[in-house]
């Protein structure tokens, strides 16, 4: 089962960018696709946000708890990208750079994100 922060992420970005695939692997195997703008999409992005924030009740499955995989495809070319590499030689510093590694990535999915919504926005 994916983790359900990094499902919430792929949501946010589905939900977030204009052009974004989600494609959604199942425990059992099935696939959802998650787009706004394709005719065999089984969900648009609306829509699996809207699943994905339903609350956990008892005796219920929600569809969160059934996913096993999540791919982003497609539109994330608008974004850009950044790439940074940071070895360490030491073992214990290991720990400290995956810390600063964690919180640089959503710092800076954050300011890449809200880039994206303002060029949209721009337009």
């Amino acid at each position: 089962m994916i983790d359900e922060g990094m499902l919430r992420m792929i949501t946010a970005l589905g939900h977030g960018v204009p052009g974004v695939t989600v494609r959604l692997t199942c425990e059992h195997g099935a696939e959802l696709v998650v787009a706004a703008n394709r005719l065999d999409a089984h969900l648009d992005p609306c829509q699996l946000r809207a699943a994905v924030l339903v609350p956990a009740r008892a005796g219920a499955t929600r569809l969160v708890d059934t996913i096993a995989a999540a791919e982003v495809h497609l539109g994330l070319q608008d974004l850009g990208a950044t790439v940074v590499c940071i070895t360490a030689n030491h073992p214990s510093a290991s720990a400290h750079l995956d810390a600063v590694a964690s919180w640089a990535i959503r710092v800076c999915m954050v300011e890449e994100l809200l880039g994206a919504s303002r060029r949209e926005l721009s337009r």
